[in-house]
């Protein structure tokens, strides 16, 4: 389990191999709504891990109950174009309580009639099994499905569960996780399930249990209406003492559009070899309706707090919606009003519907956002006011005007799918009707739209914030070739025919061009189309061959491009011309008339090569560039934020991790029984496998992919300079790893996701360094290193996917081999802790360095708590400090309840020096 308190917190280009059956892709999905999701990994390290994102936390209250219940609301910068809100509006949320969510992958792990979660798996002795849940119709779950939490009191995790309710669960801190199935009738949604989360002190919070603290949901995507249970809401607390803290809900029916999905592929035809067909474009749109619990109150012996909607959300399709708009904290003294917030908002609507979907264009849920406009604390009378960046200028949800990754470009598009010319041979590209050209390119303007921009406080002082796209410089291959413009001119007297030339020597790149012509009867002759011609001619002066003679009317444009070029024929004049490397070619441009006056213009590119360039990378979303505080009060001061290190803030090369560059399509080689395809009447008996291999070029569009299929979809840092009014800095660098590749297969299962093998490291502070500004130079005034335990646990998930359906009839031999028409994957889901085990800190004072090393050791694996701490101080003195609990003590009342990380006896021993007995 993690702890955490706030910190200022893609799809990557590949080449697949895999399965033919685009249309029914796997992984099937199954989410939980978007602000469930939000909850329930509000505290989860990468959600607080150095993103450059802009937090915030308004604080309410904290219930003291035997325990801390913070309620605040919390702030999130960035939105996407098609992010929808939650009660508190974008990018604002209910931090109080907390919930589990759960992503379903594939069927509900507690529901599956067939579950089979093999550790590894032998395609020889599992074969039958194997190729039941490769069956598109199979009943078997593989896959386990993702559990997440949150408390407000920084409490959070990752687990997951089997069909017994077993959970996969290890906090690292002692907690326990467990499971009471209080079902008495199984409804469409699944289970009744209560979760028990038992804290090291031995306080319970209890999640579900009954319907107004479940969210259960119905979703369209891949297929017909889909019913699951996919969050659980805190229900109570019981702390170790026995007090109660009661969370009370009522239950909202709320129904929006998570997802609109575009598709389709250009692929080889199996029974036409060199021939590629289009598979036609496929839109859906996907509806998640759910049925999901509002807080209404929280309350114990001392106080309850009430939480009113009174304000109708208009970014909903249907249903009763309804944003916060007051928080009461009452006394149960004497019943008076303590604290009384009211919630203003602003009303954002972009205009028309997107109607490439299939919207019409005066559907109102998706042109309609809220924002936090103020709040008004009654009781004391102040106010807190927030301003943010053109919110207005974010379009409506869906819009085809998103970059790669989904922010607002403002390009003029008319399709999702990137633009992908040059990147595929043109007879891929024509073949994609045009689908495949839109502009997805980040503009770095608009990366921030809708963020927020101020904050005004009661005092009249207020925090601007301002930010900058995600970005790096980063050295890639361009293309790069030479040009020459060649102008010719016939006037009205003089040489019918005029030219104009040059020669170059070749590197053996094609020469493409570009021609024009027009005529002019003002002073001279009339219209002679017969005559009125220009032309280009290319001769080899190496071999004396002429290479291309390409001529037309004037009006006629002469072009010979990549693009153009359909046969590749030297022959074809649409085609670039081919040269030879070292030989001299001659470039002739020529106009010709026998009365009047003709213009042209030619155009020529050749030498092209690939030159390595530094360019400035943008990528998705944006970073905090700096803070500036404006106090009233206290002064005014600046917060600047580089991403790298001190000594290279100045430098555009940051320290971005997990931004590649998003891919444009899916290069696929799938795997398809053509000698069968080919020859239907060939079925009976024991016809032959003809597995071919087939190319496929797949682009697609898909919000759930892209919001649940990936555990590390954020920009990452691994290194943050802070200066302060330039006369400070501190510099914080970040552990980094990134997540593996799922198993590769060949043909591998297309969409699988990674093992999120890097989370647990991810995101820990390595070390921070405090500089000071003297003598016109920031020199070090501390430094502290630390070291991390880290311990992984892991259960792992299969995909088994039939590329084919064998015939009636086929009998499986040794040749073929168990499995010939069937491609799997696996992948990891970990889940563990990280501990400090060492913090060396050194202070640079008068010329010397005082250094202090603390230890922290771990040797009680009963209840994972600190034994042991020694610290050894610059004067070579050391501090022990040796800490027993209840296991230690052997008090197993303490035990039975959990009480295990509270130290029952702590003793601190003091040494002269380390070897100080």
């Amino acid at each position: 389990m993690k702890k955490v308190i706030g910190a200022i917190g893609i799809i990557v280009t590949q080449i697949y191999f895999a399965q033919t059956n685009i249309s029914k892709s796997l992984p099937d999905i199954k989410p939980p709504t978007s602000e469930t999701y939000r909850i329930s990994t509000y505290g989860l390290d990468f959600n607080n891990s150095p993103t450059g994102e802009f937090t915030y936390n308004f604080p309410i209250y904290t219930i003291n109950t035997g325990i801390g219940i913070p309620i605040s609301l919390g702030y999130n910068s960035g939105i996407k174009v098609d992010d929808i809100g939650g009660n508190l509006g974008m990018s604002w949320q209910l931090v109080t309580g907390g919930a589990i969510s759960r992503v379903v992958r594939d069927e509900q792990d507690d529901m599956a009639s067939a579950v089979w979660f093999p550790g590894t798996i032998d395609i020889n002795a599992d074969a039958n099994t194997i190729r039941t849940a490769a069956h598109p119709d199979n009943s078997i779950d593989t896959e386990y499905d993702w559990f997440s939490f949150s408390l407000s009191n920084g409490l959070s995790g990752q687990f997951y569960i089997d069909k017994n309710l077993n959970v996969h669960y290890n906090g690292g801190d002692g907690s326990k996780l467990t499971i009471t199935d209080k079902t008495t009738v199984v409804t469409q949604y699944g289970k009744n399930l209560e979760f028990i989360l038992t804290d090291n002190q031995g306080n319970k919070y209890y999640f579900g249990g009954d319907e107004k603290f479940m969210e259960r949901s119905k979703i369209d995507y891949k297929g017909p209406d889909k019913y699951y249970t996919s969050g659980w809401y805190l229900s109570k607390v019981l702390t170790s003492k026995n007090e109660v803290i009661n969370f009370d809900y009522s239950v909202e029916q709320i129904s929006y559009y998570s997802s609109m999905g575009a598709s389709f592929s250009v692929s080889e035809n199996c029974c036409v070899p060199n021939t590629y067909e289009n598979s036609g474009l496929t839109k859906n749109k996907t509806t998640l309706v759910a049925l999901k619990p509002r807080l209404l109150s929280i309350d114990d012996d001392i106080v309850r707090i009430n939480f009113g909607y009174n304000k109708q959300r208009k970014d909903y399709i249907n249903g009763d919606g309804k944003l916060l708009t007051s928080i009461a904290v009452l006394s149960k003294e004497n019943n008076q009003i303590i604290k009384n917030f009211q919630l203003n908002y602003d009303d954002v609507n972009t205009g028309s519907a997107v109607t490439y979907y299939g919207l019409p264009l005066d559907e109102q849920s998706t042109v309609n956002r809220h924002f936090l406009n103020n709040i008004n604390e009654i009781v004391s009378n102040q106010k807190y006011r927030f301003e943010y960046y053109s919110k207005e200028s974010i379009p409506a949800r869906f819009s085809l005007a998103t970059d790669f990754y989904g922010y607002s470009n403002d390009k003029a598009n008319q399709t999702p799918f990137a633009d992908i010319s040059g990147q595929v041979p043109n007879y891929i590209f024509t073949k994609t009707n045009g689908w495949a050209s839109a502009k997805k390119d980040v503009d770095p303007t608009r990366t921030y739209l809708g963020n927020l921009k101020r904050i005004y406080y009661p005092t009249g002082g207020y925090s601007e914030i301002t930010y900058e796209s995600n970005s790096s410089m980063k050295t890639v291959p361009v293309e790069k070739s030479d040009g020459t413009g060649l102008q010719a001119s016939r006037i009205c007297s003089g040489p019918k025919t005029v030219s104009k030339k040059f020669t170059f020597i070749s590197n053996g790149s094609p020469i493409s061009y570009s021609a024009y012509a027009s005529t002019d009867y003002y002073n001279c002759g009339g219209p002679d189309p017969l005559h009125e011609v220009h032309g280009i001619s290319i001769t080899d002066i190496t071999t004396g061959q002429n290479v291309r003679g390409d001529n037309g009317k004037y009006y006629t444009g002469l072009v010979a491009k990549k693009e153009l070029c359909l046969t590749g024929l030297p022959s074809d004049n649409r085609c670039p011309v081919n040269t030879v490397a070292g030989h001299t070619y001659e470039v002739e441009y020529y106009v010709s008339s026998y009365f009047g006056r003709i213009d042209g213009f030619a155009s020529f590119d050749y030498n092209s090569r690939t030159e390595m360039q530094d360019i400035l990378q943008h990528y998705g979303g944006s970073r905090v560039k700096k803070v500036e505080e404006n106090n009233t009060e206290n002064g005014s001061y600046t917060r600047s934020f580089y991403y790298n290190k001190l000594l290279d803030r100045l430098s555009q090369v940051t320290s971005i991790a997990n931004a590649a560059t998003p891919k444009s399509f899916d290069y696929i080689i799938t795997k398809r029984n053509c000698l069968l395809e080919c020859n239907p009447g060939n079925n009976t008996g024991n016809p032959p496998l003809g597995s071919s291999p087939i190319p496929v070029y797949r682009f697609y569009k898909d919000n759930i992919l892209s919001d649940y299929n990936d555990r590390a979809n954020k920009i990452f840092y691994k290194s943050i300079t802070e200066l302060i009014d330039n006369n400070k800095a501190v510099e914080r660098n970040y552990l980094y790893l990134g997540d593996s590749n799922a198993y590769l297969y060949v043909p591998p299962v297309l969409d699988a996701p990674s093992s999120n093998s890097g989370q647990i490291k991810r995101g820990l502070l390595e070390n921070e360094t405090q500089y000071r500004f003297y003598n016109n130079d920031f020199t070090v005034f501390k430094k502290t290193d630390n070291k991390y335990s880290l311990q992984d646990n892991s259960v792992t998930s299969f995909i088994f996917k039939e590329n084919f359906p064998l015939t009636t009839g086929y009998v499986y031999n040794s040749q073929d081999g168990p499995i010939p028409n069937i491609s799997y994957t696996f992948y990891q889901n970990y889940y563990g802790y990280s501990k400090l085990i060492e913090s060396i800190s050194k202070e640079y004072v008068d010329n010397k360095i005082l250094e202090t090393k603390s230890n922290t050791i771990f040797d009680n694996n009963q209840h994972c708590q600190v034994t042991l701490s020694k610290k050894l101080f610059p004067d070579d003195t050391v501090q022990e400090t040796i800490y027993k609990y209840a296991s230690e003590k052997g008090n197993q009342k303490l035990i039975n309840a959990n009480i295990i990380g509270i130290p029952l006896e702590t003793t601190v021993i003091k040494k002269q020096n380390q070897n100080d007995a």
